[in-house]
């Protein structure tokens, strides 16, 4: 039997790869937007550091959101057990 499903490393090794990929891309843009931005070099890296900022807040809310999901699936599965060890 033939299996279709990649070994977790591989997924981790394609989702690394992946990520650096879109890392390169954004500093790519990046790059070009400030060769041909029209506003002053100020005014340019303002709007940068402001969208980063941005970027940074939405990860952390996406990483606690990801963190209190997992928290709330681990309270579950206790809660579960519980039960079913009580049935016993």
């Amino acid at each position: 039997m033939i299996n279709f499903k990649p070994a977790a490393q591989d997924l981790h090794c394609r989702n690394k790869k992946d990520m650096k990929k879109a890392f390169w891309l954004i500093m790519t843009g990046v790059a070009i937007g400030i060769l041909i931005a029209p506003d002053k070099g100020s005014e340019t890296w303002k709007k940068i550091t402001d969208s980063l900022d941005d970027l940074k807040d939405k990860a952390g809310k996406s990483m606690d959101d990801l963190i209190d999901t997992g928290r709330d699936m681990i309270k579950k599965g206790r809660k579960g057990a519980e039960e079913v060890s009580k049935e016993w």
